[in-house]
């Protein structure tokens, strides 16, 4: 225990002080950009939500770029806005015409939040002959030289991604967090691998764009990975600063909304490693991705140190120390800055834990869906709480592999691009985690449904299949919010288009529903032979999707799937 506490403390004095330190030498490094010869042809996207007061002073801050008026657009979002943002807007047609710049106002009646919009952004740039999307948010005022020197930026074929240094004119309390943050970010910005962006300013290749995640929160951040992780390098523009004139939100709630948006961060990162160049994952893992888990690490750490007080002086006198650190500057007069790093602290692991259960900032936008809030809710508690305590089987998961191994050649695991959560806008993809069952080469495109005694299923693999062990990984998926511990079977992409021609409301079955380990179609039917199974399999999943509608039938319903599931595995009746 005594060597646990110790590495959560050097975790975290590693981010907040050696990797800040070691950024700050890189960031000495960085060179200035070349010449634009080609200039590239760029799309502006403003997204407004009831932003009438800025409007006007953002869209003078565009009027002012010393871009040439042929090679950039203006485009205007107006997410349901129910101010005089489109009146704004609108007066400023005549204005643009006569600067010679396309200027397109895109007015929708209700709002669905800034990353569906986004997404519907880019199905359109892909449509365009632009060449870089470039995202502002309606409060941030533009230096008139920013999309020359975006422009500068993408003149290395190589840089996928460019964001500049954020300033928040008046945010006192956070200005320090943001100059520490951009020196961060440049000594990143040397290494190619800047974490993140600021909606400030945000220009994205068009080659590197892919549609969003629904549950996606930090949009900012998300596209630069995804740059990332097609190959670009993604930069920080040093000498463009960017100032945000947003009105100034509560501290506390910035705190909360920015924990809840770094937490899920971890989860999207998970789903892009493999194609992630190493320098972005050590980058990722000392910096947005320490900071990302450092609240829980700070409550982990006083919740062992107190349960372990009376077991030793050490653990009683850091115990002392983290509730002294907390609760004094409640009651107490003491300096600006430790009141506001625990009460950021304090704020932030509150955040987190909302994050966990399912809680989405209110900018986020909702689309109005068949399921209340409290079941949402309750539902993705239970998974988080359900995955934990299933977790403490990962003493055993080196036995399950080296038992594979030995068994039969290939890997241990089994990851398979699946469909997810399907929209209104968009079909979900994931990539599924399995203990391997079957021999290597099995899941090609001619392989065909499983058939009972399938030779392709090894010894240990019908083991694994009868006591639903293979499944165990996927709990990496439920954490990540790519599935949940109880829904429809998920499926192969391929399969999916075509059992959906053969059976109707098919792919409905998973429409705001995420896939899970185990459902009531799972336990109430076999492994899939047939399309007939799949026919019968049906049922079963459109109605516990009809169980969500209530808070009461979905508890009933979860319960009876638990236990049923419980004794499929103790019997080893699976599959």
């Amino acid at each position: 225990m005594i060597i646990l506490i110790s590495t959560l403390a050097l975790l975290a004095v590693i981010h907040l002080v050696i990797y800040p330190l070691v950024m700050q030498v890189l960031a000495r490094r960085s060179r200035p950009y070349a010449r634009v010869h080609d200039r590239p042809r760029m799309v502006l996207w403003v997204p407004v939500y009831n932003e009438g007061e800025d409007l006007a002073a953002k869209l003078d801050s565009i009027l002012k770029q010393d871009y040439p008026s042929q090679h950039w657009s203006v485009e205007l979002c107006l997410d349901g806005c129910q101010d005089n943002s489109e009146a704004v807007a609108k007066s400023y047609r005549s204005a643009f015409a006569a600067r010679g710049v396309r200027y397109r106002i895109w007015s929708h009646r209700s709002n669905q939040g800034k990353v569906y919009r986004l997404n519907q952004q880019q199905q359109r740039m892909a449509a365009s002959n632009a060449a870089v999307l470039v995202v502002s948010d309606a409060t941030a005022r533009l230096p008139a030289q920013a999309l020359t020197e975006l422009a500068r930026g993408f003149v290395d074929p190589r840089v996928g991604a460019l964001t500049a240094r954020y300033c928040h004119q008046g945010d006192n309390k956070q200005s320090l967090y943001w100059k520490v943050l951009s020196r961060v970010r440049s000594g990143e910005s040397a290494l190619g691998c800047v974490q993140g962006g600021t909606g400030a300013l945000l220009a994205v290749r068009r080659e590197a764009l892919k549609p969003l995640p629904e549950s996606c929160i930090n949009d900012d951040f998300v596209l630069v990975i995804q740059a990332l992780a097609s190959g670009y390098l993604a930069k920080q523009i040093d000498h463009l600063e960017v100032t945000d004139l947003a009105r100034q939100e509560d501290w506390r709630s910035q705190r909360r909304r920015i924990a809840a948006g770094n937490l899920l961060q971890v989860g999207t990162v998970a789903g892009y490693w493999r194609s992630l160049p190493l320098v972005a994952l050590v980058t990722f893992c000392f910096g947005k991705g320490m900071r990302s888990v450092l609240p829980m690490v700070t409550v982990l750490l006083l919740l062992l140190s107190t349960a372990l007080a009376p077991a030793h002086p050490v653990f009683g006198a850091l115990a002392l120390m983290q509730w002294a650190f907390y609760l004094m500057p409640l009651m107490l007069p003491v300096p600006r800055v430790w009141r506001l790093v625990s009460e950021g602290l304090m704020q932030s692991a509150l955040g987190q834990a909302g994050a966990l259960i399912g809680w989405r900032p209110a900018w986020c936008g909702r689309r109005r869906e068949f399921q209340p809030m409290a079941v949402r809710r309750v539902k993705r508690l239970i998974d988080v709480l359900m995955a934990c305590i299933l977790l403490l089987t990962l003493p055993l998961w080196p036995l399950v592999a080296l038992a594979i191994r030995l068994d039969s050649p290939g890997p241990v695991f089994y990851r398979q691009l699946r469909v997810g959560r399907v929209t209104e806008n968009l079909v979900g993809l994931f990539y599924l985690i399995k203990f391997r069952t079957m021999v290597p080469g099995s899941d090609g495109p001619k392989s065909g449904w499983t058939r009972k005694s399938d030779p392709r299923v090894t010894r240990v693999g019908h083991w694994l299949r009868a006591t639903r062990i293979d499944e165990l990984p996927q709990l990496i998926n439920v954490l990540a919010g790519e599935m949940s511990l109880i829904g429809p079977r998920p499926e192969r992409p391929s399969l999916c288009g075509e059992l959906d021609q053969k059976l109707p409301f098919y792919q409905e079955r998973t429409y705001e529903v995420l896939p899970g380990l185990t459902g009531l179609a799972q336990v109430n039917n076999a492994g899939d032979t047939c399309i007939e199974d799949v026919a019968n399999k049906l049922y079963f999943d459109h109605a516990y999707a009809a169980s969500l509608s209530d808070l009461r039938s979905y508890l009933r319903m979860e319960w009876n799937i638990l236990w049923r599931t419980f004794v499929v595995v103790v019997t080893a009746k699976g599959h």
